[in-house]
Parts: structure tokens; C-alpha cells; sequence
């Protein structure tokens, strides 16, 4: 029987390396601590930049949440049976830079192979966090890419000396600069929902009219 069982724990640990190494997400299989105990496949060497050897054994370099994230308790909430999805965080990778990921935690009771002692002559599954991260580097460039040319953009049209103005497709004013509300002596906040043909000269609101709808 012992053997039977032995025999059954080296068949399925073999299927689960075949998954591991064909699937293109990084996975690896950690304790509670985020030591990385088995399974750390191809697709996580080339996401973390570290081979199997160097990764079996110790924890992922964790730079930070990014966002109030404690990495330390979604390892906890995952052993208690709960399911994390989506958590981005932000690892080291061998080189020094830096790598965002989408994190999704799973508690798997057992694996063979993986953590099984012995308990009043019975075998004990110790508990062990399988995680999938999905590389979200480009995304978070582009999103920082995004953000820096809307704070450059905000400032210009905040501070500069030329009197700017937001317009909906309805020509009213959304968003109004410092240096326009000057010019007609009011406040910003002031402009905001003012129609532009209300703001011009009678002579002059067909012309405007013909090059706001251009």
C-alpha cells in the first residue's frame, strides 16, 4: 500500500511539473512565509530573472505594495483557504531593477512531495501558497507615461500666461485657466458651464461659431 501511494506521489508530482513548465504565467509554489519551496517555472526565471536553484529556498525579493499592500498577511488570508486575485506588487528582479506584477494567491492543501512529514506514524500535508504572477511592467510605464504628461499638461495650462479654456462639443466652457478668468475678471470656478458664445462680442458670435464648429 505504502508503495502504491509512493508510486502515486511521483505520477502526479511529474504532471504537475509538465503543467508548471508549459504554462506561460510565472508560478511558484511557496510557504507560508513566501519561501519559495517547489515549482518555480521557466516562465518565473524569465519574469524574476533567477533560475530554480536560485529561487528554491528563499523568499521573492518583495520591493513594495505599491499601494498599501502587506504582502505578508495575503500569504496569511491565502493558508486560511482564501483566494487573492489581482494584487499588484512590485518585485527585484536578479539585475536590481524592478518588475510590477499582477499577484494571485491559492492555498493548495498538499502537494506530492511538497512539505509531507509524519504525525503519530500518519502522513501530514503542510500547507503551501501557489502564485501566479502576470508581468504588468508596460502597463504600469504607460499608466506613469500617462500621469506625467497630465501633470505637465495641468501645470502649462494652470500657470500659463495665455488665457486657455476646456470646451465641451456643446461649446460650454468645462474648465477654465487663471489667466482667461483675469481677462474677464472673474474667478475660474466662474467660467465653468458658461456657453462660449455668452462670452463674445454679438458682432463677433457667428464667426466664432463657424470656427468652433470646424
Amino acid at each position: 500500500m505504502e508503495k502504491t501511494d509512493h508510486l502515486r506521489h511521483i505520477s502526479l508530482r511529474g504532471r504537475v511539473g509538465v503543467l508548471l513548465r508549459a504554462l506561460p504565467t510565472a508560478v511558484a509554489v511557496m510557504d507560508c512565509c513566501g519561501v519559495v519551496r517547489y515549482g518555480w517555472n521557466p516562465a518565473a526565471e524569465r519574469l524574476f530573472g533567477r533560475t530554480a536553484s536560485e529561487a528554491i529556498g528563499k523568499a521573492i525579493p518583495l520591493l513594495d505594495g505599491g499601494c498599501d499592500v502587506d504582502f505578508a498577511d495575503l500569504l496569511r488570508r491565502a493558508a486560511t483557504g482564501e483566494a487573492i486575485s489581482g494584487t499588484e506588487l512590485r518585485y527585484e528582479r536578479r539585475d536590481g531593477s524592478s518588475v510590477y506584477v499582477s499577484v494571485s494567491l491559492a492555498p493548495a492543501a498538499s502537494i506530492a512531495g511538497v512539505g509531507v512529514g509524519t504525525r503519530t506514524g500518519a502522513h501530514r500535508a503542510v500547507r503551501t501558497i501557489v502564485g501566479l504572477f502576470e508581468d504588468i511592467t508596460r502597463r504600469k510605464q504607460a499608466e506613469d507615461l500617462l500621469r506625467d504628461s497630465e501633470e505637465r499638461f495641468r501645470s502649462v495650462f494652470e500657470e500659463g500666461q495665455l488665457g486657455m479654456a476646456i470646451v465641451g462639443l456643446d461649446t460650454r466652457i468645462v474648465q477654465a485657466n487663471r489667466r482667461m478668468a483675469q481677462v474677464f475678471g472673474c474667478e475660474p470656478d466662474e467660467l465653468a458651464g458658461v456657453m462660449v458664445k455668452d462670452l463674445c462680442h454679438p458682432d463677433d458670435v457667428r464667426d466664432v461659431a463657424a470656427r468652433m464648429e470646424r
